[in-house]
Order: structure tokens, then C-alpha cells, then sequence
């Protein structure tokens, strides 16, 4: 893995922060691409697992999302949790997701790289 963008953003980079720092429950979460600001809104019903999952998937090179790979391969892919939910529901994931999603270029002017924005 290439070094990271910046050193402030070593304990959110999605290789450096711990499961445990991470909610074991539903929520909404953003990965951002810290070099372009791009952001990649996701919901799930466990949030440790899910980026568990992304971490997995850009260590082997096997993410769906190219733009994505790419800032993680360059060592710029930093995730925040947006939101978590105490009773795990799976509409209400949803809902909350597509809130931020069309949320999301209103508050910030740079591309969402999610493709059903």
C-alpha cells in the first residue's frame, strides 16, 4: 500500500483504524477518497463487519468501485461512521443511507460515487 495522503488522517485510514473503533451495529458510513474528496455513502446492518468487508475486498484488489481501489491502492481511503442506529432494521438503514446520499452533494460540492445517487 502507498503512504498515506496525510499523517492527521492515519487513525481514520480504512487500514489503520481498529474493528473494535468501529460499531458492531446498523448504521450509515462514508469512505472518502481524502485527495479528491470523493465520498461513498454506505448503509448496513453491522458496520465492523461491512468495512471489514471493503478492507478485504481493496487488500485483494477485488472492489467493485475502480475510483475507490485506486485511492485505496494510493493509500487515501479514510472511513467515517455518519450514523448508527440502535434497532437494527433494514428499512431504516436504507432510508437513512438514501437520506445522506441525496444529502450529500448539497453539503459537500464534490462527487458521490455511489451509482443509485
Amino acid at each position: 500500500m502507498a503512504k498515506i495522503a496525510k499523517k492527521e488522517n492515519l487513525e481514520s485510514h480504512i487500514d489503520y483504524i481498529p474493528n473494535d473503533k468501529l460499531p458492531n451495529q446498523a448504521g450509515v458510513y462514508v469512505l472518502v477518497d481524502i485527495k479528491t474528496s470523493k465520498v461513498y455513502i454506505g448503509g448496513t446492518m453491522n458496520i465492523r463487519k461491512r468495512i471489514a468487508n471493503h478492507r478485504s475486498l481493496f487488500k485483494h484488489k477485488k472492489h467493485t468501485n475502480k475510483i475507490l481501489q485506486k485511492a485505496y491502492k494510493e493509500g487515501c481511503l479514510c472511513v467515517y461512521v455518519l450514523v448508527t442506529l440502535p434497532i437494527p432494521d433494514k428499512d431504516k438503514v436504507k432510508e437513512v443511507e438514501k437520506y445522506f446520499i441525496n444529502a450529500m452533494p448539497v453539503l459537500l460540492p464534490n462527487d458521490v460515487l455511489n451509482k443509485n445517487s
